[in-house]
């Protein structure tokens, strides 16, 4: 996730609390117009109901129900996403009304919709898509028409793998038991990352690379404009790949019981497989993936 840099002490810490949030696809932007929608909720049930079993499968996770999803504007969005961490916010400035929370939050949240497409909300347990943003969004990364069925999916395949983890490692508890925005940021990054390594096998299944290979290098582009956010959560994916190269998909859930404690272990996955994850690396037996009961592509 990326939202638009914070304009206020109130929009910083909505962007700290809608991390916690895990917020998916999304690209810091200029401020555009949302356009007619590219999707209906029959369409966007469709792909869901097909990306479920794929993620499944390469997460190694089931996800026992489905995620409720909701098609939504900016401004459904950002009624939703401010109700939802208002009281996150109160408890870090307990001096703040509810009325000024909510009104800070709103604000903020109207700010991070602009380049939102989708969201996974562990609160409610609901993927939300903003299908008036795609069309303007696709255009200014120079992506064309014929890539708008392939970028839903992969959309929907990033918010469906955060339900995934949601369900193997409740967010509610993770977020209550990290020791303190270090350890947040930390596991953001693999979340993110763990997503997007997903989204990436899911388009490959789905015959998407293409697709996939032009979002990603757009988003690449994007992250070179300063917006070094991104260029994290890319760092996330390469950890994902790093771990799955040494121990398969049985480290790569693993690690979820241990996760990174510092940014810097993402970052440089070779200090966390010497330290934190040295007993989940030795307990993989360091394995290629092939034999380490992987999943076939």
């Amino acid at each position: 996730m990326i939202v638009p840099a914070p304009r206020s002490r109130f929009t910083r810490l909505f962007c700290v609390a809608v991390a916690w949030l895990i917020c998916g696809a999304a690209v810091a932007q200029q401020p555009m117009a949302e356009d007619v929608p590219a999707f209906n909720d029959l369409f966007a049930r469709g792909i869901l109901i097909e990306t479920a079993p794929l993620v499944e499968k390469h997460t190694g996770w089931k996800i026992p129900d489905l995620p409720k999803f909701r098609l939504v504007t900016r401004e459904q969005y950002a009624a939703v996403a401010a109700r939802e961490v208002v009281d996150l916010i109160r408890r870090r400035m307990p001096q703040l009304t509810e009325a000024n929370a909510l009104a800070a939050a709103e604000e903020a949240a109207r700010a991070h919709a602009v380049g939102l497409l989708g969201r996974y909300s562990f609160l409610s347990r609901t993927i939300f898509l903003l299908p008036g943003n795609l069309k303007p969004m696709a255009r200014r990364m120079n992506i064309e028409h014929r890539f708008t069925r392939d970028l839903i999916e992969i959309i929907v395949a990033h918010e469906m793998t955060h339900a995934a983890q949601d369900h193997a490692h409740p967010y509610a508890k993770i977020q209550a038991g990290a020791e303190d925005e270090e350890a947040q940021a930390a596991y953001m990054m693999l979340a993110e990352g763990h997503a997007m390594f997903i989204q990436e096998r899911v388009a490959s299944d789905l015959r998407l690379d293409e697709a996939a290979g032009r979002l990603a290098e757009r988003m690449l582009a994007e992250s070179g404009k300063g917006q070094a956010g991104w260029g994290k959560y890319l760092a996330g994916k390469r950890f994902v790949a790093a771990a799955y190269a040494k121990g398969g998909l049985r480290l790569v859930q693993q690690i979820f019981t241990k996760p990174p404690r510092v940014r810097s272990q993402v970052l440089a996955p070779e200090t966390y497989f010497l330290t934190d994850g040295r007993e989940l690396l030795a307990d993989s037996g360091e394995k290629g993936p092939s034999a380490a009961n992987s999943p076939s592509r």
